[in-house]
């Protein structure tokens, strides 16, 4: 069972997410380890529902791809396509949340190109932490500035 378990059921019998014996509820639980050969080099995650998968990725394209320290990553603006798989909002029109720091004129390209786009505050994009562990032995990490969190070493 998970808090997903209220809102992922229905109790309508012609309802595909009807809850009966052996059926599993969508769950978001959604952290990571990224190793390689030496080992474990970056561990995160998220809260955020639908969004975490969709973050958690971002975070690691920044990580990985762009070459962004774990906080600069998980500062960096996000975006959400939603509706995702909870039942509660699956009849909600498709929209792209934007964080409001991203380009003006890529949201502009975006909405060109017909998707909606909806501003979302800041703390409704994640709340992402990470921990980088580096071949040399050091270690880094981020916490989210929107929401509670804070990175701390170890000696």
């Amino acid at each position: 069972m998970n808090n997903r378990t209220g809102r992922g059921f229905s109790l309508d019998p012609a309802s595909p997410n009807r809850l009966a014996p052996g059926k599993r509820t969508m769950s978001t639980l959604h952290a990571y380890v990224v190793c390689d050969e030496g080992g474990p080099r970056l561990v995160g995650g998220t809260s955020g529902g639908d969004g975490q998968a969709q973050w958690n990725v971002q975070v690691l394209d920044a990580v990985f791809r762009r070459g962004l320290s774990a906080q600069a990553a998980i500062d960096a603006p996000r975006w959400e396509l939603t509706p995702g798989t909870d039942p509660a909002n699956l009849d909600e029109p498709y929209e792209l949340r934007v964080d409001p720091r991203l380009d003006p004129r890529l949201i502009d390209g975006l909405r060109r190109r017909g998707h909606v786009i909806g501003d979302q505050p800041l703390g409704l994009l994640g709340a992402a932490q990470a921990v980088m562990l580096h071949p040399d032995g050091t270690q880094d990490g981020g916490a989210d500035p929107r929401a509670d969190g804070s990175v701390m070493t170890l000696d």
